[in-house]
């Protein structure tokens, strides 16, 4: 096959579209490796044309993925907290991706290209917790080989019907298009609508603010308070406050001496204070009653005190270096 000037401007597309996606920006480029696959001789004949299609795509994941390092080493968990803003469960996607990296560790990226929506959350984790670099490109540039590979492999292999996808795209473009934007629509929505009902859950549990907060604490000496961050990047807690991770059996987590009319107020480090009250809701099904959600969370408390958490050196980073 002749891959002349036209193919050297594919390749400088294929870079910016896989930078790009790298990056965070919604542009899929995994198609465009299947595509580049497809366009090889089926008796590889063309191994100098894969070999700089799987280098360019190589180049554009480390650089995109050492950004993303760079940004979490700088920034720990307030850079997390703005990628997850954008994301469709902003409520519980720190805590997930925060503690499948902590259990995994940096072996984690060699799969996180393949998991939507884990791969810049991954490389910020890495940074955050001040995984050697190192040690992350080596496992990175593993997990991007196998992408990138696959993506060449598959569209070899998947030569003829991925040509014949694509002549009939040309043909019945407004079609394909409707198709392909009727999917991601019902993608969305079901997400939207699965969140809305997880955000409706949560606000069955009654808040408390910091105001009453301190009001019960001076009034109650019974009040427990309930520490649900994840234990192993908690730097710093409410005074008293009990530990319970969010997955733990929380019913057998409390003190002997909690009976069910005692006081209890959660508290996360999440927007909406979603753990806090899927905890809460948890305690009132195990009988206890009284149970409250800590409205704005731990850095509600931090602000009530004048020591708001700084965007830098986050508790992430004073977790051991893998």
């Amino acid at each position: 096959m002749n891959h002349g000037d036209p193919a050297q401007g594919a390749l400088a597309l294929l870079f910016v579209n896989v930078f790009a996606e790298q990056l965070g920006v919604p542009v899929p480029s995994y198609p465009a490796l299947l595509v580049a696959g497809s366009l090889a001789s089926p008796t590889f004949g063309d191994a100098g044309y894969l070999a700089m299609v799987w280098l360019v795509a190589m180049i554009a994941c480390e650089l995109a993925d050492s950004l993303w390092y760079g940004v979490g080493r700088r920034y720990g968990h307030w850079s997390m907290a703005q990628v997850c803003r954008v994301s469709l469960e902003p409520d519980t996607c720190i805590r997930k991706n925060r503690n499948l990296y902590l259990r995994v560790g940096p072996k984690l990226l060699i799969v996180a290209k393949i998991v939507p929506g884990l791969g810049a959350l991954c490389t910020l984790m890495a940074g955050a917790t001040r995984t050697r670099y190192l040690t992350f490109l080596l496992f990175d540039g593993i997990g991007s080989a196998v992408w990138v590979s696959s993506g060449l492999v598959l569209g070899i292999i998947f030569q003829r019907a991925i040509l014949a996808t694509l002549a009939w795209l040309e043909t019945y473009v407004i079609q394909g298009a409707f198709i392909i934007a009727a999917a991601l629509f019902a993608f969305i929505a079901w997400k939207v609508w699965r969140r809305h009902r997880f955000l409706q859950q949560s606000r069955l549990v009654p808040r408390v603010n910091i105001d009453e907060l301190r009001a019960m604490r001076a009034d109650t000496p019974q009040l427990r308070i309930v520490d649900v961050r994840e234990p192993s990047v908690v730097a710093d807690s409410i005074p008293g406050a009990i530990p319970i991770p969010v997955d733990a059996p929380v019913g057998r987590a409390m003190p002997g001496n909690t009976d069910a009319d005692t006081p209890i107020v959660v508290f996360c480090a999440c927007p909406n204070e979603v753990s806090a009250a899927l905890v809460a809701l948890r305690l009132q099904a195990a009988g206890y009653h009284n149970t409250y959600a800590l409205r704005g969370g731990f850095e509600a408390w931090q602000e009530s005190v004048g020591t708001t958490e700084p965007k830098r050196a986050c508790a992430e980073q004073q977790a051991p270096a893998h």
